[in-house]
């Protein structure tokens, strides 16, 4: 059974767990070390696992709207690309910082713990223990509670900052499963509420995200946060696209409902999804990746 489930993996995560490899990686190789089983796939089985150990100690990369590279590993992002823009998301993310009250425990544990800009890159350290969202799916259970978390984000920062960030997407949040809760990570496109909007959203990877007069008035409302909270967690929910086309009978018709909804305030999506999470019990659903 070891050996079949290794071989029939296509990519590390299929058997390990990246917070906590090292110690997996060593069972497995008791069970699966050539020179302790006598199976002719052991050898083949043994080869896999080594092949996985070296992308795991290397980090998992991965790219952004900007960055061609971006290296994750132990709880630290690593961004290369154009330094105007590490620095812009640099800047943001301390003007955030700056602009929040310290005290502001809700909102401060889905930032960073810090950013430092380097020569060549940005380093982004991570508070909790964070898995990345692309190619992730949850259970609606679980994309109930990550969708509040995001509109709670979102709602936190304009209400209490006064920003919007613009650019909420799988490449820009972390998720992180023990906290029930995400880490944002970029702040590339954040600027004032209501201000004009500054980034190249034209050439975004999401653009299909984005409220179609955006484009026209370029002007950072902060329903934008919200409307890409709703694609974000359809998302994370199976549908790549970040529409609702392949989740339909998948989930709840309320919870689909309000993920098609319009909404004419980012307060009023926040208030009306509370109300459909009060309709329910608040059970602690763990997550398990």
């Amino acid at each position: 059974m070891t050996i079949r489930k290794i071989l029939d993996s296509k990519k590390p995560s299929d058997i390990f767990d990246p917070l906590n490899w090292k110690t997996q990686f060593q069972s497995w190789v008791k069970h699966v070390h050539p020179d302790k089983n006598p199976d002719h796939l052991a050898k083949e089985a043994f080869e896999v696992l080594m092949r996985y150990k070296e992308i795991l100690e290397k980090g998992h990369e991965f790219s952004d709207e900007f960055c061609p590279k971006i290296l994750f590993k132990d709880k630290i992002l690593t961004f290369y690309g154009p330094m105007d823009k590490l620095k812009l998301s640099h800047d943001n993310f301390l003007k955030i910082k700056d602009t929040v009250d310290p005290n502001e425990t809700p909102f401060r544990r889905y930032l960073p713990e810090k950013m430092e800009l380097e020569a060549d890159c940005l380093k982004v350290y991570l508070q909790h223990d964070p898995y990345l969202i692309q190619g992730l799916t949850l259970e609606e259970k679980h994309g109930r509670w990550f969708l509040n978390r995001l509109i709670e984000f979102s709602t936190l920062l304009n209400e209490k900052g006064g920003f919007t960030h613009c650019g909420l997407n799988p490449n820009s949040v972390f998720i992180c499963p023990e906290e029930h809760g995400i880490q944002v990570v970029s702040f590339y496109h954040l600027v004032p509420k209501n201000a004009p909007m500054k980034s190249a959203i034209g050439v975004h990877p999401y653009k299909s995200w984005y409220p179609t007069e955006i484009f026209a008035t370029k002007i950072s409302v902060p329903e934008i946060d919200l409307l890409m909270s709703k694609h974000l967690a359809t998302y994370t929910l199976g549908d790549n696209t970040g529409f609702v086309n392949t989740i339909r009978g998948k989930v709840s018709v309320e919870l689909l409902d309000f993920l098609l909804s319009y909404d004419s305030s980012l307060l009023e999506g926040y208030f009306t999804y509370q109300k459909i999470l009060d309709r329910s019990p608040r059970v602690y659903h763990k997550l398990t990746i």
